[in-house]
């Protein structure tokens, strides 16, 4: 639906950054809340920590592969109807967007295209990325100006890039939402 719209490349350069470096985001977060709000370290840490744990069932119960190898990829050979092969046709990316695409379908396909399912339900990215914002905001309000921004874009691309599709990335909010409200709760 967005590859539909224009959108400038520096956006597309900030959703890909985004998607792609959480691990970078995960680590400065950490620090700032070991250094400026210590006793908030240890539930940052346990939330980062189960939230794959939790995950883990419905990776196995629900495995999915991303939009990119069931639509444009067509990994299982399907026969779309002509309104879906209509809009895959007309799907325009820019060239730094068909870039970090192909970087990841290295990644996830195997030398012999064997295609690995590795997109899941719910979204780890979108969870992780509401979890940071919600402990660095809690550290300092104004780190809300880089982090919320951070995160809409972060949840953007695991479907801009095509590596979930937007149920994925908005069941992980949720599911990431409850495991906030149970675990940071249960602490105060």
């Amino acid at each position: 639906l967005l590859h539909l719209l224009p959108i400038p490349l520096f956006i597309e350069i900030l959703i890909s950054w985004s998607y792609l470096h959480i691990f970078f985001v995960l680590i400065a977060t950490f620090i700032l809340v070991f250094v400026f709000n210590p006793s908030d370290f240890r539930k940052l840490v346990m939330t980062i920590a189960i939230t794959p744990f939790l995950f883990f069932p419905f990776w196995i119960l629900f495995p999915a592969t991303s939009p990119e190898g069931f639509y444009v990829e067509n990994i299982f050979d399907q026969t779309f109807s002509d309104s879906e092969t209509v809009a895959i046709d007309k799907l325009e990316r820019s060239e730094y967007t068909e870039g970090v695409i192909q970087r990841l379908n290295e990644t996830w396909i195997a030398k012999d295209d064997s295609y690995l399912n590795v997109s899941s339900i719910p979204s780890l990215h979108a969870s992780w990325g509401l979890i940071l914002a919600f402990f660095a905001i809690r550290v300092r309000k104004s780190l809300g100006i880089f982090y919320i921004p951070w995160f809409v874009l972060n949840t953007v691309g695991t479907f801009y890039l095509f590596q979930h599709f937007i149920a994925n990335a908005v069941i992980g909010v949720l599911f990431s939402a409850v495991i906030l409200w149970v675990f940071v709760r249960e602490e105060e």
